[in-house]
């Protein structure tokens, strides 16, 4: 085992014993400091005695955690803990020497009839929202320090990798861990998805070897988003191994390709096409109408859809498509009668 994650597992081990042994402690501390505190200021002031309670420990809590964080930086855990003791103790004396002494009024309870108060719905429910509380509070504790404290050595460890020169990985591969490295080290609130996608087309950049790329596989993993966050999660939350998310990612950048050609395909089609009917005389209705079927269109083209489309009357819409088949840009297909269409007829057709 390497010496950092032996760190980190003794680091995380005695954090968990710190917690455990503190967590008897802070019933007893809140139960005495409420009730010194109302019996100092007097229980009509009950209130106020609470919230100036509560205060301190918000107030020490905000503070004292991102200074002891910040001493242990600079001086070494050892000062940090060595720094608290001192001031516990100056604490402790300063309690002494000023703080009242207090007569116990109330007569002594057993703890059997103490553990009979929980029979109370009010007092249950403040035990387990106190349970909620410092569960969460304690949980945030010991694991954000941890992960604040990995997430920039991991961040330096990852882009000493993305600039290697010494590429180990197939360049594709490379693009895909690139991606699920960075999007699943997560450093920022925001934008995370975003700059893995651009780390990802950065190194399908590289491994393409030309500053000319008529794909985009960022465009392609928004069309299949449901499945990205899906393959993403399945891997993050499984033993991280990569299998599955390589496969679909080399997937999906192969649809992303196959979409670019496509693209192409048409552009260059209908580039030809106009390339073809250059001599031919046509007016804006005709060329708006052929646009739009050369750009895909859905369904089958009918005397009454031009008319819709060039926003003309139908007797207009008849004579544009006439004059069209006429010069042999447009034909009819095979259905006739009330379902007579037409369709375009790429090349070949009159000058």
């Amino acid at each position: 085992m390497r010496s950092g994650e032996y760190y980190r597992r003794a680091r995380a081990k005695h954090k968990c014993h710190g917690r455990c042994s503190l967590h008897p402690a802070l019933p007893v501390f809140w139960a005495l400091a409420s009730d010194s505190a109302i019996n100092i200021l007097g229980s009509n002031r009950a209130g106020k005695a609470l919230s100036l309670i509560t205060f301190g420990v918000v107030c020490a809590t905000v503070s004292g955690i991102p200074i002891g964080a910040l001493i242990a930086d600079w001086f070494g855990w050892r000062s940090a803990f060595g720094i608290l003791a001192v001031v516990a103790f100056a604490k402790a004396a300063m309690l002494q020497l000023y703080l009242p002494k207090l007569q116990i009024k109330s007569d002594k309870v057993s703890v059997l009839q103490q553990f009979k108060l929980l029979r109370d719905p009010v007092i249950l429910g403040h035990v387990c929202l106190s349970i909620l509380l410092f569960t969460a509070m304690f949980t945030t504790y010991t694991y954000l320090a941890d992960m604040l404290e990995q997430i920039p050595a991991e961040m330096d460890h990852f882009l000493a990798w993305l600039n290697d020169p010494n590429i180990k990985e197939p360049t594709l591969l490379r693009a895909g861990l690139g991606h699920l490295w960075f999007v699943t080290l997560h450093p920022f609130d925001d934008g995370n998805g975003r700059i893995a996608r651009a780390i990802g087309n950065l190194l399908l950049a590289r491994a393409d070897g030309s500053t000319q790329r008529f794909y985009s596989l960022s465009a392609q993993i928004q069309r299949e988003r449901k499945a990205y966050y899906d393959i993403l999660e399945r891997t993050q939350k499984g033993d991280m191994d990569v299998t599955g998310w390589l496969e679909w990612f080399l997937a999906t950048l192969l649809k992303a390709v196959e979409q670019a050609h496509g693209t192409l395909d048409q552009v260059l089609a209908k580039a030809k096409f106009w390339q073809q009917a250059a001599t031919i005389p046509m007016n804006k209705r005709q060329i708006k109408v052929l646009n739009r079927l050369l750009d895909g269109f859905e369904g089958n083209l009918t005397t009454s859809k031009w008319a819709a489309i060039a926003k003309c009357s139908q007797d207009t819409a008849l004579r544009d498509i006439t004059e069209l088949v006429q010069y042999e840009v447009l034909q009819k297909t095979a259905a006739g009668g009330r379902s007579t269409n037409y369709e375009v007829r790429h090349y070949g057709f009159k000058r």
